[in-house]
């Protein structure tokens, strides 16, 4: 029978009682901790890798991760396969007007974009060939986009999709270029060119 209701709605011992008589396949099942950390997995084990973690404190949940690698809201294992990967329809970035202040255009797009270096690689992990960028190579350029490491010069990511705003930026300016020299060439064109 599904149950309804917020983690608020139940005490820990309550909680760790559903998991385990409602979750199939697990064997072990906790719901303890002055951090509260909501956990189940196959294992047997509390002390290991779970396979989801929820920290009260933070309110940041871990999938395929232990509890001290849980950084950010949702966190999943750092690995080239399926396990580190997210699947869905789509994903949608709060972006409203009314959340934003000091709204002004980008400038100088096309000269960040020709700066940035886009690379093929393999990972470490698993030898599975791969496209995109290098975190610390980025930052060099748009720092703001990069997620360093606490030491400040080892990237641990970025966020991608912050580029498409700069790329569609330096479209324009590059479309600007072309119809500029176009124009150039129209009206430099002598009358026998013109004919043709």
């Amino acid at each position: 029978m599904a149950r309804r209701g917020t983690i608020a709605n139940y005490s820990y011992a309550k909680l760790a009682k559903i998991i385990s008589e409602e979750s199939a396949g697990v064997s072990s099942a906790a719901a303890a901790g002055s951090n509260f950390q909501l956990q189940w997995n196959s294992s047997g084990s509390h002390a290991g890798a779970t396979d989801i973690i929820y920290q009260k404190s933070t309110g940041y949940m871990g999938t395929g991760v232990t509890e001290p690698n849980i950084t950010h809201r949702i966190t999943l294992p750092n690995t080239s396969d399926a396990g580190g990967q997210i699947k869905a329809n789509a994903y949608i970035t709060y972006s409203t007007r009314r959340l934003k202040k000091d709204i002004k255009p980008l400038e100088n797009s096309l000269n960040i974009v020709t700066n940035l270096q886009g690379v093929e690689f393999r990972w470490k992990d698993s030898n599975k060939l791969d496209y995109g960028f290098i975190a610390e190579d980025v930052g060099k350029t748009l720092p703001g986009v990069v997620q360093w490491e606490d030491n400040g010069d080892d990237a641990h990511g970025m966020d991608y999709t912050k580029i498409i705003s700069f790329l569609v930026e330096a479209v324009k300016e590059q479309q600007e270029q072309i119809s500029e020299l176009k124009h150039l060439v129209k009206n430099s064109c002598s009358p026998c060119c013109k004919k043709k």
